[in-house]
């Protein structure tokens, strides 16, 4: 039973949908640190967005501010673009690209 049930978190945690979730949260408290930390005058410290960003080529940098940082409420914002094949190859590159990157760093 056990064995099953991890299967299912491992599964959800590999979806897309679960990736975006857990990387809009992460966003979210980026963003909340960053006003507190601009409260306390220390705006000369480059959050690890920022670090994030600057690592991305054009492309990938609209896909990531688009889907987490502004989350666009329009659903097909990409269309005007790039097809819907090519964003999606795209998103699914910079959410695992993201990943990656808050492995590494913590």
């Amino acid at each position: 039973m056990l064995d099953t049930q991890s299967a299912n978190v491992q599964q959800n945690l590999s979806s897309l949908y679960a990736k975006k979730r857990f990387i809009k949260e992460y966003c979210t408290a980026e963003k909340f640190k960053e006003g507190r930390r601009l409260g306390k005058f220390q705006a000369d410290k480059i959050s690890s967005l920022e670090i994030f960003l600057a690592s991305l080529e054009k492309d990938m940098q609209k896909i990531f501010i688009e889907n987490f940082i502004f989350t666009n409420p329009d659903s097909e914002w990409y269309l005007d673009y790039w097809s819907k094949g090519t964003y999606y190859k795209r998103l699914n590159e910079v959410v695992n690209l993201f990943l990656g990157y808050i492995h590494d760093r913590y």
